[in-house]
């Protein structure tokens, strides 16, 4: 007879237990849940990272923090004058707003 292989989907360890009973050894979709403390922020900074994906999904892997993640602590990360440039905007499209807020951010995730 011929090998049958079966394809699980790209699911972290927690789906792959829960769903299918095992666990592999090597998961290239290992991820570890992380959430962000939305209530640090102000409560307009708040509504709008829920608005827009940043409240949920916080998460690490191997190649590092999540979109939702590292969105919600730029958002907590950039000071009033980055916002009123424009900020938000530059958050969404997971750009970069400065290298201060960028080291910022990265501090904030690693507390």
């Amino acid at each position: 007879g011929e090998e049958v292989c079966l394809g699980y989907g790209c699911h972290d360890d927690d789906v792959l237990l829960r769903c299918y009973g095992f666990v592999p050894e090597l998961n290239p979709h290992r991820r570890c849940a992380l959430p962000f403390p939305l209530d640090s922020l102000p409560a307009e900074q708040r509504e709008w990272a829920s608005k827009n994906g940043l409240g949920q999904g916080h998460h690490l892997t191997a190649e590092g923090p999540s979109w939702e993640l590292m969105g919600a602590a730029r958002l907590g990360a950039a000071t009033a004058v980055e916002l009123e440039r424009g900020a938000a905007l530059v958050i969404l499209e997971g750009g970069t707003v400065s290298a201060n807020c960028e080291r910022r951010a990265l501090h904030r995730i690693r507390k």
